[in-house]
């Protein structure tokens, strides 16, 4: 009866981890680095409930098995202890074959976390790329229009103050377009380092879980 229960609860760890991560496969947004970032970090943040339910299931196939073994060598003509051998010998093995998938499963996916890196990078890059050259074609059109003004109000010979006056503005200009490239740079630096370190966070952790259960599958 305690190890039916204790059953149960591995088989709710398992579901639960399942519930906990498909939400996050949708939408499908294949090509968003951050969409692969967001499942793997879940995935990597709840596979204690996968090391919980398959160290429980394993744990006490082997105990039972354990105990029949010794059964069976006080009597070895009962064939109720030999099929249950049997079955146990099936889900032992089963639970070995789920213990090495995971295994592969969570290297692979410690593999790909630099690949993602690089990608979310190189995305980050272009994205700084085309945001500096709006902020510079911008500019670049408020300082053509004011030159224009000064130069048809330098041919009517007008004030010499309005014209120093638009001269100052495209000096003003010229700062907040260095100051919005200068916040611009800090800020995605920050995003970089801070998906750098999520992706560090990551490769930690799915060696770490590679090594439970290529360990879970060597028991």
């Amino acid at each position: 009866m305690l190890e039916s229960k204790f059953l149960f609860v591995a088989k709710t760890l398992f579901l639960a981890f399942i519930i906990i991560n498909v939400p996050n496969f949708v939408p499908f947004n294949l090509n968003e680095t951050s969409y692969w970032i967001l499942i793997f970090t879940t995935i990597f943040d709840t596979a204690t409930l996968l090391v919980l339910s398959s160290s429980i299931s394993k744990y006490i196939n082997l105990k039972n098995m354990n105990l029949n073994k010794d059964l069976y060598t006080k009597d070895s003509d009962n064939k109720n202890i030999i099929e249950r051998i049997g079955i146990l010998k099936t889900k032992i093995i089963q639970d070995r074959k789920k213990s090495f998938i995971l295994f592969i499963f969570f290297l692979i996916s410690t593999l790909l976390q630099p690949i993602i890196l690089i990608f979310d990078i190189n995305k980050s890059d272009l994205y700084s790329t085309l945001v500096i050259e709006s902020i510079n074609r911008e500019f670049d059109n408020k300082k053509n229009n004011i030159e224009e003004i000064i130069s048809i109000q330098k041919k009517q010979i007008t004030n010499e103050t309005e014209i120093k006056k638009l001269q100052n503005s495209i000096n003003n200009l010229s700062n907040i377009r260095d100051k919005n490239i200068e916040q611009f740079f800090k800020s995605n630096t920050k995003n970089k380092f801070n998906i750098s370190k999520i992706i560090i966070r990551n490769i930690i952790l799915g060696v770490l879980w590679a090594f439970v259960f290529y360990k879970l599958y060597s028991i």
